[in-house]
């Protein structure tokens, strides 16, 4: 029992007392995952019900998507955008986005004017001041970014916690068991850790808000996939995990959504339309299509209609699917909709399972 497979005293008691079901005292790994992604759910579902402002909504999405990627990252989760390393990580991401735009690195007037600083007569290319300039930004930036990474590395003292075993899984505490092994410094590990934190959010709003406004373009969808999510759940509970396999028109409605991202013609026939129903049992590449992420929107359907706003004559105020900003991370241009519970048992329920919430979530600092 004393070898590589034994088990943590407090695992054990972990195991005894929950049968390894509590979220506070669970080991890392895929049940540990969907228990901290339930909560924020949970969290985000409750916003969602009381907001009356049609784009608040954005908030609460990055909230929610940035507190699940920070504890998957550093084991912590975020209450708030207004934090100090939030409001950080959106600077430096906004900064990165800015210069890895292919408009900055192939605008033919930029390289220009930039052969034609350093070209003047008299003057040595290592010595020009363009050059010169070009650095002094970003070596800041890094300054900056370095100090942020090296913080959210030691936040909550880590390291202490790891070695009394208190600490929450996360990638960081990986890191930190596997930096001496790799040979790596405290700042390239740092780095390293870092690309959850730094990457994942956008992304993951992303695809959520371009879910919604395919619900808002196409109700029957929404509808269809209602019917089959009401007839495999019931009203008396959320979907779950569980309930991923004998959702198949949800899945294809979700991976469509992915698709849309992308608009590959080469890959997805009519890649303008919204046809979720491509993704059938008959055709094997698009059974076989990656399905990266997909749980909250199960939750958003099952609770919500997304409606769109209506003007002073009562017609409905689409957004439009071609408006779409430009970056790293490609989203929809912020557009307006509304949330309305689907029962008032519903609204109970998420009420309920929130208030759940809130009690695992007071474990996390």
């Amino acid at each position: 029992m004393w070898d590589d497979t034994a088990t943590s005293r407090s695992q054990f008691r972990h195991e005894i007392l929950s049968g390894g079901m509590r979220g506070i005292g669970m080991s890392d790994g895929p049940q540990y995952r969907k228990w901290k992604t339930s909560i924020e759910s949970y969290l985000l579902l409750r916003d969602l019900l009381k907001d009356e402002d049609p784009l608040q909504y954005k908030d609460r999405l990055r909230r929610c998507a940035t507190s699940i990627v920070c504890c998957v990252a550093y084991g912590r989760r975020i209450k708030t955008l207004d934090g100090e390393i939030v409001v950080n990580n959106v600077k430096t991401a906004t900064y990165f986005g800015k210069w890895v735009k292919p408009s900055l690195r192939l605008d033919p007037m930029f390289i220009w004017h930039a052969i034609s600083r350093i070209s003047v007569p008299g003057k040595f290319l290592v010595d020009s001041k363009f050059l010169q300039w070009f650095r002094w930004e970003p070596e800041r930036r890094r300054a900056v970014d370095t100090e942020i990474y090296l913080t959210l590395l030691n936040q909550n003292d880590v390291k202490r916690q790891m070695k009394d075993g208190i600490a929450h899984p996360s990638v960081a505490i990986r890191g930190l068991e596997k930096q001496q092994e790799l040979g790596l410094t405290d700042v390239e590990t740092a780095y390293a850790l870092s690309a959850p934190w730094a990457a994942g959010t956008g992304m993951t709003v992303a695809t959520i808000e371009v879910f919604l406004l395919a619900m808002l373009q196409y109700p029957a969808v929404m509808k269809k996939a209602q019917v089959e999510i009401d007839s495999v759940v019931g009203s008396e509970r959320m979907p779950d995990f569980k309930d991923f396999d004998a959702l198949p028109y949800v899945q294809a409605v979700i991976k469509e959504t992915m698709s849309a991202i992308t608009k590959d013609e080469t890959v997805f026939a009519n890649a303008e339309e919204f046809i979720s129903e491509r993704f059938n049992a008959s055709d094997r590449q698009m059974v076989n299509f990656t399905l990266p992420f997909g749980f909250g929107r199960r939750q958003i359907l099952w609770v919500f209609n997304v409606m769109p706003p209506v003007d002073e004559k009562g017609n409905e105020v689409l957004p439009s699917t071609d408006s779409f900003t430009t970056g790293l991370t490609t989203r929809p241009e912020p557009f307006k909709c509304y949330f309305e519970p689907r029962s008032s048992q519903a609204r109970d329920i998420i009420i309920q399972e929130a208030e759940n919430a809130d009690i695992d979530a007071c474990a996390w600092k």
